[in-house]
């Protein structure tokens, strides 16, 4: 990722809580980058996750919290989406059927996908 980057992600983001995604997404970062961590840790890893601290001690890196949007807000959010004021769909890249989700993941182990394929066929 650091030679994608020249040098290294200036911002990462997590989501999935997953120690890996979590420590693979610290290690793309670049000097003085800032890591987002989105939500909370699954029950694998039960609230804790090993960091390499000696690298974001010395590369200066910033880790962010971010428990995510309460669902009390909920309706804030569908009330902008109806409005127009969202756009759900300028996130997704690609649309895939189920029969195409492993090999979907497979390709984004390997970092050979961009943007966010969304599930649109379950049979």
């Amino acid at each position: 990722m650091k030679a994608i980057t020249d040098g290294g992600a200036a911002i990462s983001v997590d989501a999935l809580g997953i120690a890996t995604t979590c420590r693979n997404s610290i290690r793309s970062l670049g000097t003085r980058g800032q890591h987002v961590q989105v939500g909370l840790s699954t029950d694998d890893e039960q609230g804790s996750v090993e960091l390499p601290t000696d690298l974001m001690v010395m590369s200066e890196i910033e880790f962010i919290g971010s428990l995510g949007m309460p669902p009390t807000r909920y309706d804030e959010i569908f009330r902008m989406v109806a409005d127009g004021a969202l756009d759900p769909s300028a996130v997704v890249s690609e649309t895939v059927g189920l029969d195409d989700v492993s090999a979907k993941l497979a390709a984004m182990s390997e970092f050979e996908t961009r943007g966010i394929p969304v599930i649109d066929t379950f049979d």
